[in-house]
């Protein structure tokens, strides 16, 4: 059987290592607007979202909260249903006496309702616990790579050619602006391949807008790195030792 690649992909961006056809999906003024926030040396807003251990703080938050994933879909859901269950059996009508006395053999029905009730606030209380802990891990993460980043701009500021005033020589200076673009770069390629925000960058056409913000040389554009055998795979058989001549 033939199976033809899909117009549209069936997998989101940057989840399962990465989509090709994600430069397909973004627009030429989107993907230059992408690639002008990834080169920008300035911040509007916290690259890791801040968290502070408080009630009134949280309670007053909205992006990323379970009230933003219930409301209105869900909750207008639940009101509905649970108003047509009341309409039912209290509404006046014909066979009212048999509707009302279906509410005592409902009970089953509340002990499910009070034992799923239960089982929901663990859940959230669980994940919400989780959620803390992988937040605090990726902030330290991020923040052990800034620091080795630090480490290696130190050096090289430390170690760069000077002339006779203390100025970097030009040869210095053009040394310590490539080091300093290939950790941008190195954060860009990084974050391409986690997260789909980013994922556009490292198709052939977020590659190329790098080469034209500068942020990639053309000659790194054209280069294919060559595979390095994995894990599970040997580069081959060594050669055995020549024998010793005899004497």
């Amino acid at each position: 059987m033939c199976v033809t690649t899909p117009e549209v992909p069936t997998t989101a961006v940057g989840v399962d290592g990465g989509d090709l056809w994600s430069g397909q999906r973004i627009s030429s003024e989107e993907l230059r607007s992408l690639v002008d926030l990834a080169c920008s040396t300035t911040i509007t807003k916290p690259i890791v979202a801040q968290y502070y251990p408080s009630r009134k703080w949280l309670w007053r938050k909205w992006e990323g909260t379970v009230l933003r994933r219930v409301l209105p879909k869900e909750v207008f859901f639940n009101l509905c249903f649970a108003a047509a269950v009341c309409l039912f059996f209290r509404a006046p009508g014909p066979h009212a006496v048999w509707r009302a006395g279906m509410v005592e053999s409902l009970s089953g029905v509340a002990r499910v309702w009070t034992i799923s009730g239960s089982m929901v606030s663990f859940t959230l209380s669980f994940f919400l616990s989780q959620s803390y802990t992988m937040w605090r891990s990726v902030y330290s993460i991020t923040r052990r790579v800034q620091g080795r980043l630090n480490d290696v701009g130190l050096l090289c500021a430390t170690f760069a050619e000077r002339n006779a005033t203390g100025a970097y020589t030009p040869e210095a200076e053009d040394a310590l602006r490539t080091v300093a673009r290939y950790c941008r770069l190195f954060h860009m390629l990084f974050y391409a391949s986690v997260s789909t925000r980013f994922a556009p960058l490292k198709t052939p056409q977020g590659l190329s807008a790098l080469v034209n913000n500068g942020a990639l040389t053309a000659e790194a554009r054209q280069t294919r790195p060559d595979p390095s055998p994995g894990p599970n795979l040997s580069p081959g058989p060594k050669p055995s030792p020549s024998p010793d001549p005899e004497p």
